[in-house]
């Protein structure tokens, strides 16, 4: 067994158990780092490393921060190339709320499927689709480099 598939069984059975049960998917460990930002240094709430679930039927997926309650969006898998978007999300500010929605594209590859290779590479764009905010506009974008292993499969 190679250092990185040790690794990635280690981080999945933590996974498991520092949020209970793991749900059937794959996981991917990701990092994602803004690469263009106008919104003033809007941060996404997982800025640095996440654990998403992607869960497929067919080509329908549904994205999951691992260990969170409902899913945050929605997309298809056509070969290895996933497009999503997310619900929009209202979330409280110092002054006033900011109202935002995610996009993404990645290219994506876990254990036999797709090509060779385990992992996701792609991009998020998160707009702010409304806001009462005095220091984050209306209409603003942070684009995110988001990449990372995937970690395993729970059946």
């Amino acid at each position: 067994m190679s250092c990185t598939r040790a690794l990635s069984a280690c981080a999945l059975a933590l996974v498991g158990t520092a949020c209970g049960p793991s749900e059937p998917g794959h996981y991917y460990e990701l990092a994602a780092a803004a690469r263009a930002d106008a919104c003033g240094g809007l941060r996404r709430g997982d800025d640095g490393l996440v654990t998403y679930r992607l869960v497929a039927d067919g080509a329908e997926v549904e994205l999951w921060v691992a260990g969170e309650a409902s899913a945050f969006a929605t997309g298809t898998l056509r070969s290895c190339t996933l497009t999503y978007a997310s619900r929009e999300i209202t979330e409280a500010r110092d002054v006033g709320s900011i109202t935002w929605r995610l996009t993404g594209e990645a290219t994506v590859t876990a254990g036999d499927g797709c090509a060779a290779g385990e992992g996701w590479v792609g991009a998020e764009v998160v707009e702010v689709v409304e806001s009462s905010s005095p220091t984050v506009p209306a209409g603003c974008q942070v684009e995110v480099d988001v990449e990372g292993a995937w970690v395993g499969e729970v059946r």
